[in-house]
């Protein structure tokens, strides 16, 4: 699990609290699961889909064309750092095993620690886009719940 900022500030504070190593991953664990975790994955897919302009199909397929390259790279970072799921899991979503997840993730990191513009501008375009469309599908299973 990668934490965040945010997620040690927590932990620094429960810790203060008097609670344990496994109780404060357990507060944490259980904070990050929402209603939607499940479906975060098909969202982000459906972002970076929409911003490299590649289907579904695409992004699950052989093909090494730049575009869809890059864009099923995307997939793999992003989905290690927005999500909580395994390497395992990401990579089952684009038909690649757990290392080539791992690879494609290091791949961008190394654009990342570069400074590499249009790699950075790329992630903060899918990652509010991505933020966007899980606020809207929460919303939507709130309705459905309510309902």
């Amino acid at each position: 699990m990668i934490f965040t900022e945010i997620d040690l500030h927590k932990m620094h504070n429960l810790t203060k609290m008097g609670y344990n190593f496994q109780q404060v991953l357990d507060e944490i664990r259980a904070e990050r699961l929402k209603p939607c975790d499940g479906d975060k994955i098909k969202v982000l897919k459906e972002s970076i889909c929409d911003h490299y302009r590649v289907t579904d199909e695409e992004l699950t397929s052989r093909s090494r064309l730049g575009h869809i390259v890059e864009a099923r790279r995307m997939f793999c970072y992003l989905s290690r750092i927005l999500t909580p799921k395994s390497l395992k899991y990401i990579g089952k979503q684009i038909n690649r095993d757990h290392a080539t997840v791992l690879h494609q993730f290091n791949n961008i990191t190394g654009y990342v620690h570069i400074k590499d513009s249009a790699i950075i501008s790329d992630i903060d375009d899918i990652t509010r886009e991505y933020m966007k469309n899980v606020k809207l599908h929460e919303n939507k299973l709130k309705e459905k719940q309510n309902v």
